[in-house]
């Protein structure tokens, strides 16, 4: 059981909320799939201790203030890194990693095109995809972010 500090607000909870996800819920439910804070309760070898800061894919409830997760869905929050910080790397990191790696098997030397490269996913995109040795072409729809890429 986390005591949430921040949850993540993003597209697939948006997605949800419209019954248009790939989980069907019938309201009323609690969205939020990624969240930050608190560990107040963990199980027993999970690795967890309560007073942890932890961030987690909880996959529903995030907008409460407290949400239960799956052991296995919870990491260390990182030092440094603030809940509103930890919250929103969640699904963008792991969104794109599992993209690029799984899906896309890229490999080092290939080259990426990331459109709307200056939201969430494209930054995740772009950090990602160098870091696994890609090449990176970065394209922007709106005025002024390409300065974000750049």
């Amino acid at each position: 059981v986390i005591d949430v500090g921040a949850a993540g607000v993003c597209f697939p909870d948006l997605l949800l909320l419209r019954g248009e996800y790939q989980l069907r819920l019938e309201p009323p439910f609690t969205p939020g799939m990624e969240v930050a804070g608190t560990v107040r309760s963990a199980p027993e070898g999970s690795g967890f201790t309560p007073g942890q800061r932890v961030s987690a894919f909880s996959m529903i409830g995030g907008y409460a203030e407290q949400v239960a997760a799956v052991p296995a869905n919870v990491i260390p929050t990182a030092d440094g890194l603030d809940d509103g910080e930890a919250a929103s790397l969640l699904g963008n990191y792991y969104t794109m990693q599992f993209a690029l790696a799984r899906r896309g098997g890229l490999l080092p030397g290939e080259t990426v095109l990331v459109l709307g490269s200056a939201g969430g996913i494209g930054a995740a995109s772009i950090q990602l995809a160098k870091a696994m040795g890609a090449k990176v072409i970065a394209m922007v729809h709106r005025s002024g972010a390409e300065e974000f890429v750049s």
